[in-house]
């Protein structure tokens, strides 16, 4: 008898499971990176949408941040999908005279459950602050010949 060259139909079964098991693998594996890239894209919306918010209070300035609580939605469209963000800005007196501490809360949902972001900032009255001068305002004997030892060297 001669022998056939080729595969028998188990050998050619046997090879499509095994391709069809890897190409299952591979689509559950672009589907979490797709989640994923979601995840993060969502995320940074609501961090930018955070800083945003901590910016436009820094630059009102102290007397424009009194001591409040605020919410709003912010409608994000990505494409087709249209995220609603929640932004909730309080504005307490800060740890310091003249300072307020200025927090914003992100809230998001997103395949369930709800996710949130945080960012503080504490906002200083520029009027009520003190010059820089490098300590307590007096030059020791100590610092007072380096500085002008510092200042001929340049000179």
């Amino acid at each position: 008898m001669t022998r056939q060259q080729g595969f028998s139909l188990v050998e050619v079964l046997v090879g499509l499971a095994i391709l069809t098991l890897g190409v299952i693998g591979l689509s559950s594996l672009a589907v979490s990176m797709i989640r994923g890239n979601v995840s993060v894209r969502c995320n940074d919306d609501a961090t930018r949408l955070a800083q945003s918010k901590l910016e436009e209070v820094r630059n009102a300035g102290y007397d424009a941040a009194s001591v409040v609580t605020t919410s709003e939605v912010i409608l994000r469209l990505d494409g087709e999908l249209a995220l609603p963000f929640g932004r909730f800005t309080t504005v307490n007196q800060g740890p310091l005279p003249n300072t307020r501490n200025v927090t914003v809360m992100m809230t998001w949902y997103q395949d369930g459950p709800r996710q949130s972001v945080f960012s503080t900032e504490i906002v200083q009255d520029a009027s009520a602050a003190p010059a820089p001068t490098g300590g307590d305002g007096e030059e020791s004997e100590s610092e007072s010949p380096k500085k002008k030892k510092k200042k001929k060297g340049r000179g």
